[in-house]
């Protein structure tokens, strides 16, 4: 089956109804990115020793590529050493199927904190991203192995209360350029937030954080885990976290970690996503002919793959059960639809833009095109 007039909207020919192709992305798609707050954060309070202590065996620097110059990190906490699993937040590794973890080292009693220290001895491993709940703003992985002396933190069995002391550990690195720093704050409240596609038990916290403390661990006195660090609010003393209980609901989801090492048919689901991220975002900065010219060939590169991937996802669903197909649309259906949404939308908005319409008119006939060859990597 082919990719053929992927929207009427965003088609110069006359074109026939969505194909199989979008109908795979309804299955397949994951998640929406979150947008992100940064605040200009106080210096970090000195650390609870046991606390930080406790807490450092079970902490994790998570490096989520973006390209070959720039990519997304934040934290992320050891929550079972026997599976290999870490948690961290949906926002930092979005639809990547892999990224990088690195963990930390204790050299002579004492932990290195210079990042450059791991990334020129090279301890990064490799993580799998096993499970993701954009609405929750959470994401599972599975590392290919785990350093001597990596333990798991205890997920707390009731969340925290208002009032109550916390201890968030992370890698944000605006002052000193070091990882693993600490802060302590207060809880100030605890409960249901909705904030657009995101919907969550969330824990309000007294505390300054910063880029890079995302997806680390808010902890409690006895150093167990109460919540994940979400967001924060320019010009507030004031951190989102997600609360525990949502990080167990989310684990409950992953699959046998056998069955996911090689899903091949989820990884491509969710590179066809970007790739239609990545056109609506090309195309929001299309205002007039000079620019549209100038969003074509990256356009027409991103239709191509796109292309080549729904051949290959075509031929992994002649391998599967009817049954299988229905679970992916049952649990990815909304988030697909929301990328699908808005990319439809921005093809709208540039075709009533003059003169952009014939522009853009054979870029978007790659999708319809079967002469054309898909674009190598």
């Amino acid at each position: 089956m082919k990719v053929k007039h992927l929207l009427r909207t965003c088609e110069p020919a006359q074109g026939a109804s969505m194909n199989r192709s979008l109908l795979n992305l309804m299955r397949l798609g994951v998640g929406l990115a979150l947008v992100l707050l940064w605040l200009v954060s106080a210096n970090a309070v000195r650390a609870n020793p046991e606390i930080y202590k406790s807490t450092m065996p079970g902490m994790a620097l998570v490096v989520s590529p973006i390209d070959q110059e720039k990519s997304m990190y934040g934290a992320g906490v050891v929550v079972d050493a026997e599976k290999k699993q870490v948690v961290t937040a949906y926002h930092i590794v979005q639809e990547r199927a892999d990224v990088i973890v690195f963990f930390p080292v204790d050299k002579d009693h004492k932990y290195v904190t210079d990042v450059d220290y791991y990334v020129k001895n090279r301890l990064g491993v490799r993580g799998k991203v096993v499970a993701k709940d954009a609405k929750r703003d959470l994401a599972v992985l599975v590392v290919e192995k785990l350093p001597d002396g990596v333990k798991a933190l205890a997920l707390a069995k009731a969340g925290p209360k208002a009032e109550e002391t916390v201890h968030v550990v992370g890698n944000s690195q605006k002052y000193d350029q070091t990882l693993w720093n600490y802060r302590e704050g207060m809880v100030k409240e605890v409960g249901l937030k909705r904030d657009g596609n995101f919907e969550a038990r969330m824990v309000t916290i007294d505390v300054a954080i910063d880029r890079g403390d995302s997806g680390g661990p808010a902890l409690n006195n006895q150093g167990e885990v109460v919540a994940i660090v979400h967001s924060f609010f320019p010009g507030k003393m004031t951190c989102l976290s997600i609360d525990a209980a949502e990080v167990r609901s989310v684990l409950a989801s992953v699959k046998a970690e056998g069955n996911v090492e090689d899903d091949e048919y989820e990884a491509k689901g969710r590179e066809m996503l970007d790739l239609l991220r990545q056109a609506t975002k090309l195309l929001k900065k299309v205002k007039d002919e000079p620019t549209a010219r100038e969003a074509a060939p990256k356009l027409k590169e991103l239709f191509l793959k796109f292309k080549r991937i729904n051949r290959e996802v075509v031929e992994l669903e002649e391998d599967m059960t009817t049954q299988e197909k229905d679970q992916w649309s049952a649990k990815y259906k909304a988030e697909a639809e929301g990328v699908l949404e808005r990319f439809k939308k921005q093809c709208e908005r540039v075709r009533q833009i003059p003169g952009v319409d014939e522009v853009l008119q054979d870029t978007f006939k790659v999708l319809a095109d079967e002469k054309d060859k898909p674009a190598k990597d």
